[in-house]
């Protein structure tokens, strides 16, 4: 049975950072239904945008080329289709003491509370394993698609580390802001199908982990001036189990 998304808003993500788009890609409408619709207008509804800056790992992961495939479903389909991707993701997210914030168009945005300002190796390490986690888990995702005779997902994971910015109502976070997460971003679209990329400046906290296999994986083009270094990442070792 599928988990419907009121039971995956409550269990598998906190609070508003819950709100992962109520059903992927309704989040921008959600919120301005929120925000801007009177009848539903919430007068005491407020944003703060926290300028004091904080350095946490973020990670984007990314579905490929899913809106030809999408479009040829019916609805109900498509909804099995995203909500089984969403639920297997996240599980691993959790795992890892990850938080999902928001989907982004067919991808995933979220991040690691726990590395914020941190320099504990083991904190960006347990981004690093979600990353590989979700790599390895591709299989059992294909599984779980075609139980239901849904179409395969390919995916792209990259992660960052660097200064954000907390969008907030009362003690909700609503959204991360900032060129970290801008920059996650745009190395997503170096990666190879189902695997992971890194940015430099997480690669900079991780680089003496001795379980990881690191190599230089081509530039993102910041500006017309400055270039950014992408890593790939894999295990010197391969990873036995794998999450169920």
């Amino acid at each position: 049975m599928h988990m419907d998304i009121s039971r995956f808003l409550a269990s598998n993500i906190m609070s508003i950072e819950n709100i992962t788009n109520a059903v992927l890609k309704k989040s921008d409408s959600f919120l301005k239904e929120i925000i801007f619709d009177d009848k539903n207008k919430d007068d005491n509804f407020e944003v703060s945008v926290f300028g004091n800056q904080k350095n946490v790992c973020v990670g984007i992961i990314d579905i490929i080329d899913s809106s030809k495939k999408v479009a040829k479903m019916p609805i109900n389909k498509s909804a099995i289709y995203y909500e089984i991707f969403i639920n297997h993701m996240a599980k691993i997210i959790n795992q890892f003491k990850g938080k999902v914030l928001k989907t982004m168009g067919d991808g995933i945005l979220f991040y690691f509370p726990e590395t914020k300002n941190s320099k504990k190796e083991s904190n960006f390490m347990n981004c690093i394993e979600t990353g590989l986690v979700m790599c390895e888990s591709h299989e059992m995702l294909t599984e779980k698609l075609l139980d239901e005779f849904l179409p395969l997902i390919n995916f792209r994971i990259s992660f960052d580390y660097g200064q954000v910015m907390t969008v907030k109502t009362g003690d909700w976070v609503l959204d991360l802001i900032g060129s970290t997460i801008n920059i996650c971003s745009k190395i997503n679209h170096k990666c190879i199908k189902n695997e992971m990329v890194i940015g430099d400046d997480l690669y900079k906290q991780v680089k003496n982990v001795k379980e990881y296999k690191f190599n230089k994986n081509g530039e993102c083009e910041l500006n017309l001036k400055h270039s950014y270094q992408i890593h790939s990442v894999k295990r010197k070792s391969p990873k036995l189990k794998i999450l169920n």
